[in-house]
Protein backbone atom coordinates (compact mmCIF):
# COMPACT_ATOMS: atom_id res chain seq x y z
CA UNK A 1 0.00 0.00 0.00
CA UNK A 2 0.84 3.30 -1.20
CA UNK A 3 1.98 5.46 1.85
CA UNK A 4 0.36 9.05 3.18
CA UNK A 5 3.84 10.98 2.43
CA UNK A 6 4.28 8.99 -0.63
CA UNK A 7 0.86 9.93 -1.82
CA UNK A 8 1.11 13.38 -1.07
CA UNK A 9 4.24 13.93 -2.99
CA UNK A 10 2.71 12.30 -6.19
CA UNK A 11 0.36 14.72 -5.76
CA UNK A 12 2.28 17.84 -5.24
CA UNK A 13 4.38 16.73 -8.35
CA UNK A 14 1.53 16.42 -10.54
CA UNK A 15 0.71 19.31 -12.45
CA UNK A 16 -3.36 18.57 -12.20
CA UNK A 17 -2.91 19.79 -8.22
CA UNK A 18 -1.39 23.14 -9.33
CA UNK A 19 -4.26 23.88 -12.02
CA UNK A 20 -6.91 22.79 -10.19
CA UNK A 21 -6.13 22.71 -6.32
CA UNK A 22 -3.22 25.05 -4.94
CA UNK A 23 -4.78 28.94 -4.50
CA UNK A 24 -2.70 32.19 -5.08
CA UNK A 25 -5.38 33.60 -2.64
CA UNK A 26 -4.27 30.92 0.12
CA UNK A 27 -1.09 31.53 -0.14
CA UNK A 28 -0.86 35.11 -0.04
CA UNK A 29 -3.54 35.01 2.82
CA UNK A 30 -0.97 32.48 4.47
CA UNK A 31 1.83 34.54 3.69
CA UNK A 32 0.44 37.70 5.73
CA UNK A 33 -1.07 35.31 8.52
CA UNK A 34 2.52 34.10 8.86
CA UNK A 35 4.19 37.70 8.99
CA UNK A 36 1.00 37.99 11.80
CA UNK A 37 2.37 35.55 13.84
CA UNK A 38 5.88 36.87 13.58
CA UNK A 39 4.20 40.33 14.93
CA UNK A 40 2.99 38.92 17.32
CA UNK A 41 5.75 36.75 19.06
CA UNK A 42 8.00 40.35 18.78
CA UNK A 43 5.42 42.35 20.71
CA UNK A 44 4.72 39.72 23.17
CA UNK A 45 8.66 39.94 23.35
CA UNK A 46 9.01 43.44 23.57
CA UNK A 47 6.45 43.84 26.12
CA UNK A 48 6.72 41.17 28.66
CA UNK A 49 10.13 40.11 28.52
CA UNK A 50 13.40 41.53 28.76
CA UNK A 51 14.21 40.67 25.54
CA UNK A 52 13.36 42.00 21.90
CA UNK A 53 14.28 40.78 18.18
CA UNK A 54 13.31 44.05 16.50
CA UNK A 55 16.75 44.69 16.33
CA UNK A 56 17.20 41.19 14.38
CA UNK A 57 14.54 42.18 12.52
CA UNK A 58 15.30 45.22 11.58
CA UNK A 59 19.04 43.78 10.45
CA UNK A 60 17.77 40.73 8.31
CA UNK A 61 14.67 42.33 6.96
CA UNK A 62 15.07 40.21 3.70
CA UNK A 63 15.48 37.15 5.70
CA UNK A 64 12.57 37.20 7.71
CA UNK A 65 10.86 38.19 4.13
CA UNK A 66 11.80 35.45 2.55
CA UNK A 67 11.37 32.75 5.60
CA UNK A 68 7.54 34.61 5.94
CA UNK A 69 7.19 33.73 1.91
CA UNK A 70 8.32 30.27 2.29
CA UNK A 71 6.41 29.20 5.52
CA UNK A 72 3.26 30.80 4.38
CA UNK A 73 4.09 28.99 0.88
CA UNK A 74 4.52 25.83 2.36
CA UNK A 75 1.31 26.13 4.84
CA UNK A 76 -0.45 27.14 1.69
CA UNK A 77 0.30 23.62 -0.65
CA UNK A 78 -0.71 21.83 2.78
CA UNK A 79 -3.65 23.64 3.18
CA UNK A 80 -4.84 22.87 -0.38
CA UNK A 81 -3.89 19.50 -0.53
CA UNK A 82 -7.00 16.91 -1.82
CA UNK A 83 -8.40 15.02 0.78
CA UNK A 84 -7.07 11.27 0.69
CA UNK A 85 -9.89 9.22 2.42
CA UNK A 86 -12.66 10.12 4.30
CA UNK A 87 -14.86 8.10 6.89
CA UNK A 88 -18.55 7.77 7.32
CA UNK A 89 -20.28 6.11 9.95
CA UNK A 90 -24.39 4.96 9.34
CA UNK A 91 -26.45 6.15 12.10
CA UNK A 92 -27.98 3.25 14.12
CA UNK A 93 -25.63 0.75 12.55
CA UNK A 94 -22.08 -0.42 13.29
CA UNK A 95 -21.63 -0.22 9.41
CA UNK A 96 -18.54 2.09 7.93
CA UNK A 97 -17.98 3.00 4.50
CA UNK A 98 -14.73 5.48 3.25
CA UNK A 99 -13.23 6.39 0.07
CA UNK A 100 -8.89 6.15 -0.44
CA UNK A 101 -6.62 6.86 -3.45
CA UNK A 102 -4.49 4.40 -3.40
CA UNK A 103 -3.74 1.09 -5.48
CA UNK A 104 -6.69 -1.16 -4.70
CA UNK A 105 -4.97 -4.25 -5.78
CA UNK A 106 -2.22 -3.43 -3.11
CA UNK A 107 -4.32 -2.91 0.11
CA UNK A 108 -4.65 -5.74 1.86
CA UNK A 109 -7.69 -7.60 2.23
CA UNK A 110 -10.58 -9.29 0.35
CA UNK A 111 -11.97 -7.47 -2.37
CA UNK A 112 -15.46 -7.01 -4.33
CA UNK A 113 -14.83 -7.15 -8.17
CA UNK A 114 -17.83 -5.56 -10.39
CA UNK A 115 -18.59 -8.32 -12.80
CA UNK A 116 -21.19 -8.90 -15.48
CA UNK A 117 -24.11 -11.00 -15.92
CA UNK A 118 -22.66 -13.12 -18.44
CA UNK A 119 -19.32 -13.53 -16.85
CA UNK A 120 -17.24 -12.33 -19.36
CA UNK A 121 -13.31 -12.47 -18.91
CA UNK A 122 -11.66 -11.38 -21.83
CA UNK A 123 -10.12 -8.31 -22.40
CA UNK A 124 -10.16 -5.85 -25.30
CA UNK A 125 -6.35 -7.04 -26.12
CA UNK A 126 -7.66 -10.49 -25.63
CA UNK A 127 -10.23 -9.74 -28.21
CA UNK A 128 -12.93 -9.74 -25.20
CA UNK A 129 -15.63 -7.10 -24.32
CA UNK A 130 -13.69 -5.82 -20.68
CA UNK A 131 -11.94 -2.72 -20.87
CA UNK A 132 -8.50 -2.68 -19.67
CA UNK A 133 -8.79 0.76 -17.63
CA UNK A 134 -12.17 -1.45 -15.16
CA UNK A 135 -12.33 -2.42 -12.33
CA UNK A 136 -12.34 -6.18 -13.22
CA UNK A 137 -9.76 -5.49 -16.15
CA UNK A 138 -7.36 -4.39 -13.95
CA UNK A 139 -8.35 -7.48 -11.64
CA UNK A 140 -7.08 -9.44 -14.61
CA UNK A 141 -3.83 -8.10 -14.40
CA UNK A 142 -3.45 -8.05 -10.87
CA UNK A 143 -4.09 -11.86 -10.07
CA UNK A 144 -1.46 -14.53 -10.88
CA UNK A 145 -3.41 -16.96 -13.06
CA UNK A 146 -3.54 -17.18 -16.87
CA UNK A 147 -6.66 -16.82 -19.09
CA UNK A 148 -7.57 -20.39 -19.47
CA UNK A 149 -7.73 -20.83 -15.64
CA UNK A 150 -9.43 -18.14 -14.77
CA UNK A 151 -12.17 -18.60 -16.72
CA UNK A 152 -12.43 -22.57 -15.89
CA UNK A 153 -12.13 -21.32 -11.80
CA UNK A 154 -15.38 -18.60 -12.74
CA UNK A 155 -17.09 -21.55 -14.71
CA UNK A 156 -16.87 -24.26 -11.84
CA UNK A 157 -17.57 -20.91 -9.13
CA UNK A 158 -20.85 -20.48 -10.90
CA UNK A 159 -22.00 -24.29 -11.19
CA UNK A 160 -21.20 -23.99 -7.21
CA UNK A 161 -23.63 -21.63 -6.22
CA UNK A 162 -26.16 -23.13 -8.98
CA UNK A 163 -26.23 -20.41 -11.27
CA UNK A 164 -26.60 -20.64 -14.97
CA UNK A 165 -25.56 -17.96 -17.73
CA UNK A 166 -26.64 -15.39 -17.89
CA UNK A 167 -26.82 -15.03 -14.20
CA UNK A 168 -29.13 -12.13 -12.62
CA UNK A 169 -27.90 -9.10 -11.42
CA UNK A 170 -26.68 -9.08 -7.90
CA UNK A 171 -25.00 -12.95 -8.25
CA UNK A 172 -22.10 -13.19 -6.50
CA UNK A 173 -19.14 -15.76 -7.31
CA UNK A 174 -15.92 -16.26 -5.51
CA UNK A 175 -12.27 -16.65 -6.44
CA UNK A 176 -9.80 -17.30 -4.51
CA UNK A 177 -6.10 -16.21 -5.42
CA UNK A 178 -2.99 -15.83 -3.09
CA UNK A 179 -5.09 -15.84 0.20
CA UNK A 180 -7.14 -13.24 -1.37
CA UNK A 181 -11.27 -13.42 -1.76
CA UNK A 182 -12.35 -12.12 -4.61
CA UNK A 183 -16.15 -11.37 -4.74
CA UNK A 184 -17.16 -11.13 -8.47
CA UNK A 185 -20.18 -9.15 -7.71
CA UNK A 186 -23.05 -8.82 -11.12
CA UNK A 187 -23.89 -5.67 -11.80
CA UNK A 188 -24.35 -5.08 -15.47
CA UNK A 189 -25.35 -7.07 -18.65
CA UNK A 190 -23.64 -6.44 -21.87
CA UNK A 191 -24.78 -6.34 -24.87
CA UNK A 192 -23.11 -8.30 -27.99
CA UNK A 193 -20.96 -5.67 -28.87
CA UNK A 194 -19.83 -5.18 -25.45
CA UNK A 195 -21.81 -2.39 -24.04
CA UNK A 196 -23.52 -1.78 -20.55
CA UNK A 197 -26.91 -2.02 -21.22
CA UNK A 198 -29.83 -1.95 -18.25
CA UNK A 199 -27.93 -0.73 -15.67
CA UNK A 200 -29.01 1.45 -13.16
CA UNK A 201 -28.66 2.78 -9.22
CA UNK A 202 -31.67 0.30 -8.38
CA UNK A 203 -29.90 -2.73 -9.56
CA UNK A 204 -26.45 -1.12 -7.65
CA UNK A 205 -29.05 -1.03 -3.89
CA UNK A 206 -29.89 -4.95 -4.44
CA UNK A 207 -26.59 -5.69 -5.94
CA UNK A 208 -25.03 -5.10 -2.77
CA UNK A 209 -28.05 -6.08 -0.15
CA UNK A 210 -27.52 -9.38 -2.12
CA UNK A 211 -23.18 -9.13 -1.30
CA UNK A 212 -24.38 -8.92 2.17
CA UNK A 213 -26.49 -11.41 2.66
CA UNK A 214 -23.41 -13.80 0.75
CA UNK A 215 -21.09 -12.58 2.94
CA UNK A 216 -23.00 -13.22 5.95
Amino acid sequence: MISKKLLYLKLIINTLYWKNYFSYTETAESVFSTYGFFWAVTEITENFTPYTIKPFINSNWSLVLSIGIIVGFFISVYKTLPKTEAHYKFRNAEIFAGFMINDFFKIQGDKVISFNTDAHIKTHNENGFISEKSIQGQWRKAISIDLTNTETLVSKSINDEGYTLPMQVGSVITLKNDGVNYYLLTLTNLSQTGHVVNSNFTDIQNSLYSLWQYLH
